[in-house]
């Protein structure tokens, strides 16, 4: 059974990070939510599930190609977030509901399509994740799911860990696991034990827009859950003090003053029978 210890598994991160976590994923999930779209292209008349949606960087996008989208997560202040860019932007076809990607509160046979990403990975028992996305799809519905690749596949969270590494160099350094969806044979296998068809795993390499240090730490320690995670065991005084060694590890790292980064992910797609 996939299940999951993960601290990110729970909402308390995510709400922390809610309020300047869309800048952040503007910047990082945009290109791959683009990618999502060009490998299961929307259909004008199609309804669509977003499941761990966030703060709707892929809803957003989605709405304007689809009928309906209906946009899930556990996070109360994401979801307040993604309210707010849906008035901003007059989407109104789009439904929020609070809910687990676990125990979808929809009716089996519901959505022509639906997503998961960089969410499903997450979740405490994946496998139940893949199954309840196999239930609400429409027979020869697609589902596709993404998950981050291993830290060596990614400048990005080489980047992070290092300036992070810098300020506290006891921290813990992100390992390899191959019991998570960053296996792309366990992310194939999880699927089609859920019941998918012709799987197919794709790997995907994103070069994100240049970034200052600055910034990137900004959008990093601001919107980042992992970051907030590590802020919250520190006082105030503590945590400026780690800011500083960590802007000035990025500055001298990068003299250029201009971050060429990138990353990459594992795109799971499979089709209900």
């Amino acid at each position: 059974m996939s299940t999951s210890n993960n601290p990110l598994s729970n909402s308390e991160p995510w709400n922390l990070v809610a309020e300047n976590y869309g800048e952040m994923a503007d910047w990082v999930m945009t290109p791959f939510a683009k990618k999502a779209l060009e490998i299961l292209p929307a259909d004008k008349s199609s309804s669509v599930l977003d499941v761990a949606c966030g703060t709707g960087i892929l809803t957003c996008m989605m709405a304007n190609l689809v009928n309906n989208v209906h946009a899930l997560d556990f996070s109360t202040d994401m979801l307040s977030d993604l309210r707010a860019r849906l008035n901003k932007r007059e989407i109104q076809n789009v439904e929020i509901t609070y809910g687990d990607g676990q125990n979808l509160p929809f009716k089996d046979n519901t959505f022509n399509d639906a997503f998961s990403l960089f969410g499903l990975m997450f979740f405490p028992d994946r496998i139940k994740g893949f199954k309840e996305l196999y239930r609400v799809l429409k027979p020869n519905g697609l589902a596709i799911v993404s998950s981050w690749a291993p830290l060596e596949k990614s400048t990005l969270m080489q980047a992070t860990s290092a300036a992070v590494k810098a300020a506290l160099p006891d921290a813990p350094s992100p390992r390899a696991n191959s019991g998570t969806l960053e296996n792309p044979e366990l992310f194939k296998i999880e699927m089609e034990a859920a019941g998918f068809q012709s799987v197919i795993i794709h790997e995907v390499t994103m070069d994100l827009p240049e970034i200052t240090p600055n910034m990137f730490w900004k959008l990093m320690s601001e919107g980042g859950a992992p970051i907030a995670l590590l802020k919250i065991k520190h006082s105030p005084e503590e945590w400026n003090s780690i800011n500083e060694k960590i802007i000035q590890h990025l500055n001298s790292t990068y003299s250029s003053n201009t971050m060429k980064l990138a990353t990459t992910a594992y795109f799971g797609v499979g089709r209900k029978k």
